[in-house]
């Protein structure tokens, strides 16, 4: 009797490769996209290790309200295969995003109010490692009184800060 050779009876008849996947996965869209609400100022591999970028892979961060600047660092090496990074908000508008060709991205932006937003890392999807880092600190304004002319008098603010005379800029807060 001749035997069939099948999977079932061969698995070396079918070789099967495995793609690794990262410990954040299933995280492929805004709906599924992995919490790092709580971990600000806090590289992804000290989490649950490095991310993979075999698709596209989605994080939840929360801006609080009054920090709405936005940095966001994402670190790999572009010769194993490119990746970028965007920030979306909840309705899934591209807010920012970096789109380099070389190692590295980053986003330094504000959005318009404290709540949910998206971090989407994506593009080649060669599987090859990144470490991804956010933070929202406070806007600030810089407001200078500049003293023009022969006159006299003193230029004060309020809210404190400015009193010039002697101290003529200050930083404010959004």
């Amino acid at each position: 009797a001749i035997n069939e050779v099948t999977a079932a009876n061969n698995a070396a008849y079918y070789p099967v490769t495995v793609l690794a996947e990262d410990n954040y996965e299933q995280n492929d869209d805004l709906a599924s996209a992995y919490p790092i609400i709580n971990n600000e100022l806090t590289w992804l591999n000290t989490i649950d290790g490095y991310g993979i970028q075999r698709d596209d892979d989605w994080y939840q961060i929360y801006v609080t309200p009054g920090f709405h600047n936005v940095l966001v660092d994402l670190r790999f090496t572009d010769a194993d295969g490119d990746i970028d990074v965007q920030l979306i908000d909840a309705s899934g508008t591209t807010l920012a995003g970096s789109y380099s060709v070389s190692d590295n991205e980053y986003i330094n932006t504000v959005v318009p109010a404290g709540g949910y937003y998206y971090l989407r890392v994506y593009y080649g999807n060669a599987g090859n490692t990144y470490n991804l880092w956010w933070d929202d600190i406070q806007v600030t304004h810089t407001l200078t009184v500049r003293k023009l002319g022969t006159g006299s008098g003193t230029v004060t603010s309020s809210p404190a800060g400015i009193n010039c005379g002697t101290d003529c800029t200050q930083d404010y807060v959004d």
